[in-house]
């Protein structure tokens, strides 16, 4: 009896669906060798001249309509290490906190002239985590007022963020355990214009996006 009950779980069709598909960047001449270097400290977009195959690049699904997800992920970790904020691109919820990390052998600064979010921690030597919770959507800039050269991105979602995940241009996404219905898919790099379409999910299925591109913003 145990046997044929677990047989007829096993059997039964996934109750979650997923959503894949491919990010691509459109050339830009930033991204050929010409480096802008509009608003370095200011509320733009800043150019760091990173390779557009580098290029780090968000996807999220969101619930379509006004609905909330309840669901709140561990703070994550943005760390200062040789020299460089790590990752270079990290996304949380509305309401959610971003830990701040100094693991180099020198002082670091942390702070943000965003209109989402204006903050400075203050120069803090190695080994200290400062938290600051990000309460509205947008994108955040972060930079370090020592090291010029060091800037990052905060991509705060809303609080109907379902699902997340960091990919690289050219690479697939998926994401997972997604009830069936109709969800907002979106995608978001630094210096590019932010992507948005539709997309249905059916349990026990994919629902390929296919190829998003993202063009300079």
């Amino acid at each position: 009896m145990i046997l044929y009950l677990a047989l007829l779980l096993l059997a039964q069709p996934p109750a979650t669906g997923s959503v894949t598909g491919e990010v691509r960047l459109e050339a830009t001449a930033s991204s050929q060798g010409q480096r802008g270097a509009r608003n370095r400290y200011g509320s733009g977009t800043a150019r760091s001249g990173t390779p557009a195959a580098d290029t780090p690049v968000l996807v999220w699904v969101e619930l379509d309509g006004s609905q909330r997800n309840a669901a709140m992920d561990e703070s994550p970790v943005m760390d200062q290490r040789d020299l460089q904020f790590s990752p270079r691109l990290i996304a949380v919820r509305e309401g959610q906190a971003v830990r701040f990390r100094n693991s180099d052998p020198v002082y670091h600064n942390v702070f943000s002239l965003s209109d989402v979010k204006k903050f400075n921690i203050g120069r803090r030597p190695r080994g200290e985590i400062v938290e600051v919770t990000f309460g509205r959507a947008g994108v955040v800039q972060v930079f370090c007022d020592i090291h010029a050269s060091m800037n990052a991105v905060i991509r705060v979602l809303p609080a109907s963020t379902v699902r997340h995940t960091v990919v690289t241009p050219g690479g697939r996404f998926r994401l997972d355990d997604l009830p069936a219905g109709t969800y907002r898919l979106k995608a978001f790099a630094p210096g590019r214009a932010e992507w948005s379409g539709s997309i249905r999910v059916e349990a026990g299925r994919p629902a390929d996006a296919g190829a998003i591109t993202l063009t300079s913003d």
